[in-house]
């Protein structure tokens, strides 16, 4: 009986023990307690052939702060020939983009919002297309 009851309590010993020195999983993260963000586009359906299109992009978070960083907007043709990228930095509110002189096509318009070295904002994306017609 002492064999059992000894045994019993080295088990719970070691139990405590290796629950007493395990880390969080926040611990291991560089950036805990990480705060999402959301990338909303703006961007218009249909553009004439040869007109500029104003894509508008906002970027929204569940915390109480502002996101900094940069966004990125990137409008692709399908074929991969006609493309236009930007790079603009972000402090809040709205930032608006104007293309160059669009061909016609399908363009594959994607906003990306890297956050600022050192931020606890995550980087968020989105993506959405724009039909470019006569």
């Amino acid at each position: 009986m002492k064999k059992i009851v000894s045994g019993l309590i080295a088990v719970f010993m070691v139990a405590a023990a290796l629950v007493a020195f395990s880390g969080s999983a926040n611990a291991a993260s560089p950036y805990g307690n990480t705060i999402p963000t959301y990338t909303h586009i703006n961007a218009p359906g249909k553009v004439k052939v040869h007109h500029k299109a104003r894509i508008c992009v906002r970027v929204t978070s569940d915390g109480n702060g502002t996101p900094h960083g940069h966004i990125t907007v990137r409008a692709v043709k399908r074929n991969g020939a006609d493309r236009y990228i930007s790079t603009k930095y972000y402090r809040g509110g709205t930032k608006c983009f104007v293309t160059t002189p669009l061909k016609r096509g399908k363009y594959s318009v994607k906003a990306s919002f890297d956050r600022k070295a050192h931020s606890r904002f995550q980087d968020s994306d989105q993506r959405t297309s724009l039909r470019v017609t006569r």
